[in-house]
């Protein structure tokens, strides 16, 4: 009961400092529509980020499993960065995104 207690605990300060640095970042970038999308995937990670750790701590080894874990979801932000670019770069440039549109979206 402490672990889904605990992980419940993570998921509430996640969600709540995630939307805080999205709303940061809304205002510091003036960024309006991109808010939304910048939104949506803050409550993406979390769940998911969250679902992960949980699932760790019922690992033989949870402080190894955590370590691979944490590798595992960094190569999944890196790829999806990478994603992002390379979107970013392969739509037509009379559609392409601003670079307010992207410093939003990238952080």
């Amino acid at each position: 009961m402490r672990k889904f207690f605990t992980s419940l605990f993570a998921f509430i300060l996640s969600g709540l400092a995630g939307g805080l640095v999205a709303q940061q970042l809304a205002v510091m970038t003036g960024a309006t529509e991109e808010y939304i999308v910048v939104f949506a995937a803050t409550v993406f990670v979390v769940i998911a980020v969250t679902i992960v750790f949980f699932a760790v701590q019922f690992f033989a080894e949870p402080v190894r499993a955590v370590d691979r874990s944490l590798w595992w979801l960094l190569a999944v932000y890196g790829l999806a960065l990478l994603a992002l670019a390379g979107w970013t770069f392969s739509v037509p440039a009379e559609n392409r995104a601003t670079a307010s549109d992207l410093s939003i979206v990238a952080g």
